[in-house]
């Protein structure tokens, strides 16, 4: 789910919340489906090796990031001839119409084609509806809304985890289908929607911005980037890690009622911990301006992930799922936060952050296929030790890049614990 990107329209017209809220639940449930479930369907429905699922995963992330770095200008052309709505509405049919396809026929090159349309539509798709979720509220109504507004997606995203246990166990790529139905039904949201965003005024939304306020949100883009690549390198693996692990305690989990089905809802820890972590972040204020919630993201985020890929139990796993979503949860809540207050408005700039994320959603998949070639080519280092070194090289290179940009933001001045 991309960060928030504001697109100012003229147009006096606010777009009332709840119908926004509602499209963000469904189109949420193709979030959960397409980036977190299709790891699933491959490896159930179409026996997909590891190997397999992180190309498809590295597809799905260049076409994003391609999308996205476009995504500003094909919209402002676009809104020559078609309003902001209506380019809701075509990505809606769009996806509609490609997620039914499995009815018709159901094969892996189906399963490509619906994840990279779909990725390449929802980096045109997010920009505008976000664009109606915050233009034309300011301040604390701003901020109260960009807090429910982020319970709405990440629990929906949730949901549509929980939702496909049960289908696995008969066709997965139903998921797909589920999805269709999901997009049909948001177009119905669209008739309460204005044709283009409310007005948004710029200076009382960037008003009572602290001066550590642009460091910081330079320092959790880069951190947010990071993020990404730590949950795709994890995501295509995670059906064949709990497959492993359900596996070797499989007597203990037949006692107790849990199937291979279950893995989705298992996943969805982390999904569920960063929902909560968001939850917290929303109604707590002591952390703004802190530097010190960064190394508490950064710490999370690092040790999450290799708590739960080198997991000798489920357990353990499931331990490393929570740490890893509420790193993942601060560092998403505190980059908008600061974006938000910061006031990056424009589309173009909006367009570019989003090819930001594409990035770490190519870059998880790829450090994940070079951990996989290292241990599948020399004997002396195992899977998960491989794929944890690389995504940490990258976060230590993110890291310092961070630091570095950081530093030149604020005129040479390192940020101490607490700025």
């Amino acid at each position: 789910m991309p960060i928030v990107a504001r697109v100012c329209v003229n147009s006096d017209k606010s777009t009332p919340l709840l119908p926004v809220l509602v499209l963000t639940a469904l189109a949420s449930i193709g979030t959960g489906v397409i980036w977190h479930g299709v790891a699933f369907i491959a490896e159930t429905q179409h026996d997909y090796a590891d190997h397999q699922t992180l190309v498809l995963y590295l597809a799905m992330g260049v076409t994003y990031a391609v999308g996205a770095l476009r995504a500003g200008r094909l919209v402002r052309r676009l809104e020559k001839r078609i309003s902001p709505r209506t380019i809701l509405l075509l990505c809606l049919v769009l996806q509609a119409l490609v997620s039914f396809s499995p009815i018709l026929v159901d094969n892996a090159i189906i399963l490509w084609i619906v994840a990279l349309l779909t990725a390449a539509l929802s980096s045109a798709f997010w920009p505008v509806l976000e664009s109606y979720l915050v233009s034309g509220r300011h301040g604390p109504e701003m901020r109260s809304t960009i807090g429910v507004w982020n319970l709405v997606w990440t629990t929906s995203v949730v949901g549509s985890m929980v939702v496909m246990a049960p289908l696995l166990e008969h066709r997965a790529s139903d998921s797909i289908v589920f999805l269709g139905i999901c997009n049909a039904l948001g177009i119905v949201c669209l008739r309460w929607f204005a044709r283009s965003p409310a007005s948004h005024d710029h200076e009382t939304a960037t008003a009572s911005v602290s001066e550590s306020y642009p460091r910081l949100l330079v320092a959790f883009r880069v951190l947010l980037l990071l993020s990404y690549v730590v949950t795709e390198a994890l995501t295509p693996l995670l059906p064949y890690l709990l497959k492993d692990l359900l596996a070797e305690g499989e007597d203990t989990f037949r006692f107790l009622g849990i199937e291979s089905s279950w893995r989705t809802i298992i996943a969805a820890t982390w999904m569920a911990s960063r929902t909560i972590a968001m939850a917290f972040m929303w109604r707590m204020r002591f952390w703004h301006g802190s530097w010190s919630t960064l190394h508490v993201g950064a710490i999370g985020l690092a040790v999450g992930f290799a708590i739960t890929m080198a997991a000798p139990t489920l357990a353990v796993a499931l331990a490393g799922l929570v740490v890893l979503g509420v790193g993942v949860g601060v560092i998403y809540y505190a980059a908008l936060y600061y974006a938000m207050s910061v006031g990056r408005a424009e589309i173009d700039a909006g367009g570019s952050h989003e090819a930001m994320i594409g990035i770490g959603y190519a870059l998880g998949p790829a450090a994940g296929l070079i951990g996989l070639w290292i241990a599948r080519t020399t004997d002396a280092i195992s899977q998960p030790t491989a794929i944890i070194a690389i995504v940490w090289l990258i976060l230590v290179v993110g890291g310092v890049l961070a630091w570095r940009m950081t530093r030149a933001s604020a005129g040479e001045q390192v940020p101490g614990a607490d700025g």
